[in-house]
């Protein structure tokens, strides 16, 4: 697995029951459980709080999956909000990052050698219906800020729903990027950062990227949430560093990958709920890592993909539309 990636999409097909909202809670650390009190007493819509659950149980299953114990990991945050397994101290490391969009999250993995800064990151984003919005041309000028002359050359001038796709490749390579280097937006600039996608190249302060690669791809689900089953597609970035391996940096777009499912896997909720009552189940005193590992759910088999949800490994002009 060392210097490989892996990812798993969560796809909310429906909304979770009350019941479903509480035991989710229930695995939750109590300072997570602090920060969910306060948005809720502020405000925020229930979605949006299990959105923020199922990120944080995310990295509970990958551990879980790898055979760490259940009492023996610390899961903790860097001081500019980068996700990390603080203990048990691996090796290799475990290195993670989530993310989420309206009605899909998802967790990017690998091991990485102890020598290899944790560098990994993921960015997901949630692609406009067909045809496109009226208020999309003001989202892209929004966008001003994040784009070089040269992508400003592949927006400029094209049809709305090829500029809104080559603006979102960009948009979550970039922020795949500074997710994997712990960096908040507000602190980077991204005029420093070019992204050359016909010609599969990235550059940083005027120089070649090296040792890095980026995953682009396109998860098309179906979502029952708030009672009607809806069509979604969503583009989503994986960034990964290799080490200083001095190779130029490689940006792959899915139908490039052969044996995809090999590295994507996608998950509903009825999974995660299997995931969480498999949890509650455990006693920690007598699990033993590996023989617990082998009987998780398996992302493959119940509430595991559905026909809600395929991955779209081929599709007439996809590559055209984001090169």
């Amino acid at each position: 697995m060392q210097g490989e990636m892996y990812c798993w999409i969560v796809f909310l097909d429906r909304d979770p029951s009350q019941e479903e909202f509480n035991i989710a809670s229930g695995l939750l650390d109590s300072t997570t459980k602090e920060k969910l009190r306060k948005m809720k007493g502020d405000g925020e819509p229930q979605d949006e709080l299990f959105r923020i659950m199922i990120s944080r149980i995310l990295p509970m299953w990958m551990l879980r999956n790898r055979g760490v114990l259940r009492g023996s990991w610390i899961l903790s945050e860097t001081r500019e909000g980068k996700p990390y397994v603080a203990s048990p101290v691996l090796s290799p490391q475990l290195a993670f990052d989530v993310a989420y969009s309206n009605h899909a999250a998802g967790i990017v993995f690998s091991e990485v050698a102890n020598t290899v800064p944790e560098r990994i990151g993921i960015d997901i984003m949630q692609l406009m219906p067909t045809p496109p919005e009226p208020n999309i041309q003001p989202w892209i000028q929004s966008c001003a800020h994040m784009v070089t002359p040269l992508e400003r050359s592949m927006i400029h001038n094209q049809p709305e729903q090829v500029a809104f796709r080559r603006m979102t490749v960009i948009w979550t390579i970039k922020y795949a990027y500074i997710k994997a280097l712990g960096i908040r937006p507000e602190k980077f600039n991204f005029l420093t950062m070019e992204c050359d996608v016909p010609r599969g190249a990235v550059r940083v302060d005027n120089a070649p990227l090296l040792g890095w690669e980026f995953r682009l791809f396109k998860a098309s689900v179906g979502s029952a949430a708030r009672g009607e089953m809806k069509p979604e597609e969503y583009q989503v970035a994986c960034a990964l560093y290799h080490g200083p391996t001095g190779l130029p940096t490689r940006v792959s777009f899915g139908e490039e990958y052969l044996k995809m499912d090999q590295w994507i896997k996608f998950i509903n909720l009825d999974g995660v709920m299997q995931f969480v009552r498999e949890m509650y189940k455990e006693d920690p005193a007598e699990r033993k890592a590996r023989a617990r590992a082998a009987a998780m759910p398996d992302v493959h088999g119940p509430g595991a993909q559905t026909n809600a949800a395929r991955f779209v490994q081929s599709q007439a002009g996809h590559t055209a539309a984001h090169r």
